[in-house]
């Protein structure tokens, strides 16, 4: 927990020394459409063995120069064996998200905000035990990320935090 603190801590100081020494003309501005697909590594919110990696596509709007929100939609399975079978839980998450963007050059968008969604959790018991059931919960996050354009429209973003991963990467479509 406190490397993940420290890794925190530095990618703020990152984003604020390169926001000190930000360009004229920035990547992200209002009115800025991102359609983002990507996968994660350390599902937060499953639990046993991954089947599938956090998988998830976002969009965001740009309300502002520095304010953008949007919707997230992610899904990740996993399992857990105990004497007799085995669990398989699907986790489908749904959620909004809004990020402050730090604008710092043409190609580098560093940003930073909360997430607040919904989790549906299905678990499938293979050893008939407990059969199938359904649970659902709400949940939040927060990540610090920044996508970099290779064009004008397509890019790559990189996000840690507390979310549908704790490290997430990417393909962006400026829309």
């Amino acid at each position: 927990m406190r490397n993940f603190i420290s890794i925190i801590l530095f990618f703020i100081l990152l984003i604020v020394s390169i926001h000190i020494n930000a360009q004229d003309k920035v990547a992200y501005e209002k009115g800025n459409q991102l359609l983002q697909l990507g996968f994660g590594v350390g599902a937060t919110f499953s639990s046993g063995t991954t089947q599938v990696p956090p998988v998830q596509a976002r969009y965001e709007y740009g309300f502002s120069d520095e304010i953008s929100g949007g919707a997230i939609l992610g899904y990740a399975s996993s399992y857990v064996f105990y004497s007799g079978g085995s669990i398989d839980y699907s986790y489908l998450i749904a959620g909004l998200r809004a990020n402050y963007h730090f604008g710092t050059s043409k190609k580098f968008d560093p940003y930073a905000g909360p997430t607040l969604g919904y989790n549906k959790v299905s678990l499938s018991d293979r050893g008939g035990y407990i059969g199938t059931i359904a649970d659902s919960e709400i949940i939040y996050g927060a990540q610090i990320g920044a996508n970099y354009y290779f064009t004008k429209h397509i890019g790559a973003w990189a996000e840690i935090g507390y979310g549908v991963g704790l490290l997430n990467l990417g393909i962006t479509f400026k829309l």
